[in-house]
């Protein structure tokens, strides 16, 4: 056996002589040469490689002793076995650019989805942004109504109270100068000034209802306006965000669609590498350019216009009216309109 060539076991080398050299790499591997100075081969099986091996001779009466022809040495190899191969031969070369777009073609996918989730977060941000705005908006808006509705209530609510004070007041002032007169028991006092008072007292509280009335119907017309113009510019918004989304995710899907048939293309090698590394930097530099951030929402926030609301002042009971009132009915009243007068004096008086 010869030496071995300093590789550990199971790699070794025998020779015979001037036949073939024989390696055992692995099983299953053999590398082969020819002590001629054949080109090594290595192959799978039980082939050889180097010299090729010399015919069989055949006795004949010019080779009696059937000695075999020298091996002619093999230009290039000789192989014998399967058709896995490693050695000398043609081999086929594959343009590393292919391996190169592909990885940036995969970059760029890559890229075109962060764009297009940056992009689907900048159109969320700024719905939610005026989304609270018309929300906040509304909300204080509706506060607002129905405080105006029951402040409305309370002012009626006061106003009949302070009318009906005004009206109590008015009529023991009258009674008291009556009783004086000595008249407390006469029909004037009795059916007359109750019923003078009384007229009075509901032209009153109906100046301050019909007051009341008015206002809130102000504050509703008003109201019902702003949600109008808010239930439109809510459109608006929605509608906003729907396109956004829409055109994001049409390009983002374009972009996509693009990439992932180029790579297919780059695996299979499909046309050359470059081009379709030419189309791969194409579409890698307008990913910046197409898949970007929403356009502004420039819709406005709807407001509010308080009305003028009336306000409605109550009034002592005026003796001048009730005299009028009076002497409308056709009465002569000698006592009604020394009261009135009496009592019309101590009011100045105090003023």
């Amino acid at each position: 056996m010869a030496t071995p060539l300093g590789i550990n076991n199971p790699l070794q080398l025998s020779n015979t002589g001037t036949g073939p050299s024989h390696f055992d790499i692995t099983p299953g591997f053999n590398l082969h040469s020819y002590a001629g100075g054949g080109i090594p081969f290595i192959s799978r099986g039980n082939g050889s490689s180097g010299l090729a091996p010399p015919p069989a001779a055949a006795q004949n009466s010019n080779n009696p002793a059937g000695t075999a022809t020298p091996a002619t040495p093999a230009t290039q190899g000789y192989v014998q076995g399967d058709n896995t191969t490693i050695g000398s031969g043609t081999s086929t070369t594959v343009d590393p650019a292919y391996a190169l777009y592909a990885g940036q073609a995969n970059d760029a996918l890559g890229r075109a989805l962060a764009a297009y989730n940056n992009a689907n977060g900048a159109t969320n941000q700024q719905f939610n942004t005026n989304q609270n705005e018309l929300t906040s908006g509304l909300n204080q808006t509706t506060s607002d109504y129905h405080t105006g509705l029951t402040s409305q209530d309370q002012a009626r609510l006061t106003n009949d109270n302070q009318i009906y004070q005004n009206a109590n007041q008015g009529y023991q002032s009258i009674m008291r100068i009556l009783g004086g007169l000595g008249a407390g028991g006469g029909s004037e006092a009795q059916y007359l000034v109750p019923q003078l008072v009384g007229q009075q007292l509901n032209q009153q509280l109906g100046g301050a209802d019909q007051t009341a009335a008015q206002n809130k119907q102000s504050l509703t017309t008003n109201y019902n306006n702003y949600l109008t113009d808010e239930k439109k510019q809510q459109q608006n918004l929605n509608d906003w965000k729907t396109q956004q989304l829409a055109q994001t995710g049409a390009t983002y899907n374009d972009t996509k669609a693009k990439l992932s048939n180029l790579l297919a293309a780059l695996n299979s090698h499909a046309d050359t590498a470059a081009n379709l590394g030419s189309q791969v930097n194409t579409i890698d530099s307008t990913i910046p350019n197409t898949i970007t951030a929403p356009q502004t929402y420039t819709g406005t926030t709807p407001v509010y216009t308080a009305p003028n609301l009336s306000t409605f002042e109550t009034q002592t009971l005026p003796a001048a009216q009730i005299q009028s009132a009076s002497r409308g009915a056709g009465s002569t009243l000698p006592y009604l309109a020394l009261a009135l007068g009496q009592d019309q004096q101590k009011k100045q008086q105090t003023v």
